[in-house]
């Protein structure tokens, strides 16, 4: 690694071009396999089996195995070799797999190595295959992506708006203006939703303005996940800029993990990230995608607990997140006059699921029963009923609980 790159700033290289692989490549394999991208299902930090140990990201396509990604731009090679035989040292889990058959796929985004040099660390299991830096942009070059890449702050940054403009064009094609409007919009539904609500609204001009969400909406699902004991976390931390590595990495996993399972995401609030699943408009699926989301979350805040706990002395009692989900009306309205930038939301469905969510343990979801039978009976099979929950202001609640 260079003198230069600390390891903060590689970190944070690591998030920006996670999020590239993920929301890019999902598009590239879509039409390799002439599917949709929605048909693709993507997520970040997913738990493989052995004790801490996460892929960067995992790629489901219909009818293939699972693809697990890593990216290690800026590491040397011994230790991308450590990193390798922490985690892909043993047969993935069958969660890790989801039910898919098949050899899965390990695909490692680092420079100065190759399958040969990576074998010994990886289980035999696994299809490997190596991808540089530059081979890995030279492929996202038909999205605007530069094919070079620097690290530093500089470089970075330009990175990130290349990475940007290049999912506002393949949301909104050519009416693409990085105007107030398309931007929160990507922000908030992901250019892979925004691509299909434009489309279901005519694509011209003003489909953007039609899908922007204003009213009352009804029997949306919330989805509210937050980190556990961290105000304890935070005490015993000595270096403040650990804490906002770990917050970061949690804002930008958890955002990904509400786009990529088609939600919305409504805001974060300190450790708290609300998701918010059938706005503008309601999905048959909508409950299960939502539960989906919320499992993404376990691994997720098991992964930034698990980063948070190897950079500071103290041990923590408690590791990972707890999700609150409940499902009711929920009414957005504009946070500025004749703005098109700024939403809130007030709503039944968020006040319950932040009583669900007081209720859940560690690596927990706690449901409403309005929640669990929306769900599949799959899903359903996996939940048992609580205890009442004395809920402030709502009385005693009938619930339903989801261990990790």
């Amino acid at each position: 690694m260079p003198a230069a790159v600390s390891e903060t700033f590689l970190r944070e290289c690591h998030l920006l071009l996670e999020e590239a692989g993920t929301d890019l490549l999902r598009f590239r394999v879509a039409q390799e396999l002439g599917v949709s991208p929605e048909q693709m299902i993507t997520r970040q930090e997913v738990a493989l089996g052995p004790p801490g140990a996460f892929a960067d990201l995992r790629v489901l396509a219909p009818g293939r195995p699972p693809q697990f990604i890593e990216v290690k731009v800026g590491y040397e090679p011994d230790r991308v070799v450590r990193h390798l035989a922490r985690k892909y040292h043993v047969p993935p889990s069958s969660s890790a797999l989801a039910g898919h058959a098949g050899r899965p796929g390990l695909l490692v985004i680092a420079d100065g190595v190759d399958a040969a040099s990576l074998r010994p660390a990886v289980h035999e299991g696994y299809d490997l295959e190596t991808r540089s830096t530059a081979e890995f942009l030279g492929q996202m070059q038909e999205h605007g992506i530069p094919p070079t890449l620097t690290l530093d702050a500089e470089g970075m940054r330009a990175f990130r708006a290349a990475i940007d403009h290049a999912k506002g064009r393949l949301a909104f094609g050519d009416a693409w203006r990085d105007d107030d409007l398309q931007q929160a919009l990507v922000w908030h539904f992901g250019h892979v939703r925004v691509r299909r609500l434009l489309a279901a609204h005519g694509g011209d001009s003003a489909a953007a303005e039609s899908i922007w969400p204003r009213g009352t909406f009804r029997s949306v699902t919330a989805v509210l996940a937050d980190l556990c004991s961290f105000s304890s976390y935070v005490r015993d931390t000595r270096d403040d800029q650990i804490v906002r590595d770990a917050l970061t990495s949690f804002y930008a996993k958890a955002r990904a993990a509400i786009l990529n399972c088609g939600g919305m995401l409504l805001q974060f609030v300190g450790d708290e990230v609300i998701g918010l699943f059938g706005l503008p408009e309601r999905q048959d699926d909508d409950a299960d995608r939502a539960l989906e989301c919320a499992r993404a979350m376990l691994d997720i805040g098991a992964s930034v607990s698990e980063h948070w706990q190897r950079n500071i002395d103290q041990v923590q009692a408690a590791r990972g997140v707890h999700v609150g989900i409940a499902v009711g009306d929920v009414h957005v309205l504009d946070l500025q006059p004749f703005s098109r930038a700024r939403l809130g939301a007030v709503s039944d469905a968020i006040n319950l699921g932040a009583r669900m969510l007081a209720a859940a343990q560690p690596s927990e979801i706690v449901a409403s029963t309005s929640f669990f039978r929306g769900l599949s009976n799959g899903s359903q099979e996996h939940f048992e009923p609580t205890e009442p929950i004395e809920a402030k202001n709502l009385g005693r609640i009938h619930a339903w609980r989801l261990r990790g």
